[in-house]
Parts: structure tokens; sequence; C-alpha cells
């Protein structure tokens, strides 16, 4: 597979959009994202943010085959749904597009360089603060290990 993955960049071996190929994803991060909706689907709409797809009210599923007009069930409007062809249950892609896009920017806030200076007395607390989000970021999967420990060990050496 060609591309890079759209929350690390590293080579993207999955691809969750399988119609235009806009969600490539490495192994780790495909692997978070495909837990993530098995562990959605499990929950009832208020619980979740990700959306799953209805037959769009009118809709005549003999009509289109295999695929069927869908509307995501996290619209709260139903004229300005999410609307695609698919088979119900099929996980909305404007809804996956925006988890992956707050996926890429939580790992880039854990990954950023701290802005203080290393003499400011707030520096110490900053490097806690930082050293929990990236612990948090490792556990999930948004981050390796190696990475966390790496600027960790590089924030502490000033501390």
């Amino acid at each position: 597979m060609d591309g890079k993955c759209r929350i690390c960049s590293r080579t993207a071996e999955i691809n969750l959009d399988e119609t235009a190929g806009n969600l490539p994803l490495c192994h780790a991060h495909g692997e978070l994202v495909v837990e993530e909706l098995r562990n959605a689907r499990n929950l009832d709409r208020a619980s979740r943010a990700l959306g799953y797809g209805l037959p769009a009210y009118g809709s005549r599923p003999e009509d289109l085959g295999d695929s069927t007009e869908l509307r995501c069930d996290q619209s709260t409007v139903e004229l300005n749904a999410h609307r695609w062809l698919g088979r119900p249950g099929d996980a909305c892609y404007w809804c996956l597009a925006l988890h992956v896009e707050r996926l890429r920017e939580e790992r880039a806030r854990a990954l950023a360089p701290i802005d203080y200076d290393e003499q400011d007395a707030r520096y110490k607390d900053e490097v806690i603060r930082r050293g929990r989000r990236l612990t948090n970021a490792a556990t999930i999967g948004l981050v390796t290990r190696a990475e966390a420990l790496t600027l960790f060990d590089r924030w502490a050496a000033h501390v």
C-alpha cells in the first residue's frame, strides 16, 4: 500500500476508506482505530462519537443491490445527515475521518515541545504534566513506548 499514516506519517498498511482510499493508517494506528470501532459499536448512540449507517428515510434497498442509501445515526438533523451508499451498520466515513483527525491532533499535542525555558520555575511541573499525557498516549497506542521514553528523558534531563 502506498501512502503515509494520517496519524503519524509512518508507512500505511491499512486503509479504512474502502472507496476512495483517503484514510491510510500504519499497522499500529489501524489496529487502534479498528478496536475503537468495535468498542463503539457496543455503545448506545448517545455514548459514542462515531456514527454508523442507518437506512435513509425513503431509501429502497431492493433498487440498489447490495448497497442502500444510508444516513449517519449521529446526525441530529435528517436533512443534513451524512449520506452514502453502503450496508446498514457500516461506519460513517465523516465521523471516522474526524476521529482520525482528532487522534492526529492529540498525538501532535503529546509530542509537542515544552514551551517553558528549562530555567523557568514552571518547567518541572510542565514536565510532570506532559509526562502523564505521554503515558496516556503510549497506553492507548497513539505514540510508541520508545517515542514517549525518548521524549520524556530529553525533558527530564533539564529538571
